[in-house]
């Protein structure tokens, strides 16, 4: 009779970490992707892995799901045309994205994933920052080292790069507890200083 009690608790547990362990469901949309394959790929370390694959309909809608959640990590949906977005996959992997093939990262809306919300917002901004950023550099590498136009655009990248640094620290304030901020702040990436 002990025996039977002990299965019966253990099996409840079972069940209910089984429950807790919600199924995924990310539901994507990309505007002016043809209808094909798109492949969930995993990164571990230094290794990518085919973690699932979907079939893109003629209106650029898929599904990721199965019964058991994906490993927490970074991801990259790939499309035949070796085009990607990426995605943080943590606990919460019930959430939508929406785009346009043209602008992948830019036009990017994700809905129920704070992660995601945080990371396209963080990749919006570091692609902004890069673009700024190399832009003055190339015009500073125009420049004589020792005039005044030299000094003031490296003043100006200086401030661009203290505005990033600010701006991080700002998300890891206000966002610490999250899976992006676990993942980010530790290479900050992806990075733009060099």
């Amino acid at each position: 009779m002990k025996r039977h009690i002990i299965f019966l608790l253990l099996f409840q547990a079972v069940i209910a970490f089984a429950q807790a362990q919600e199924s995924p469901d990310i539901r994507i949309q990309i505007e002016g992707q043809p209808a094909g394959k798109a492949y969930l790929i995993g990164v571990f370390a230094d290794q990518n892995y085919r973690a699932d694959s979907a079939v893109v309909d003629a209106n650029g809608q898929f599904i990721f799901n199965k019964n058991e959640p994906y490993k927490p990590g970074l991801y990259y949906v790939l499309f035949a045309d070796n085009t990607n977005i990426q995605l943080l996959l943590d606990k919460d992997q019930r959430f939508s994205m929406r785009s346009k093939k043209v602008q992948l990262a830019e036009a990017m809306q994700v809905e129920g994933s704070l992660d995601n919300e945080l990371l396209y917002k963080s990749i919006r901004y570091d692609g902004d920052f890069q673009r700024r950023y190399n832009t003055l550099n190339e015009e500073m590498k125009k420049l004589d080292a020792k005039s005044a136009a030299h000094a003031d655009i490296k003043a100006q990248l200086a401030k661009l790069a203290a505005d990033r640094k600010a701006y991080l620290e700002a998300d890891f304030k206000q966002y610490g507890d999250t899976f992006y901020a676990a993942f980010k702040k530790p290479g900050k990436i992806p990075s733009s200083e060099r």
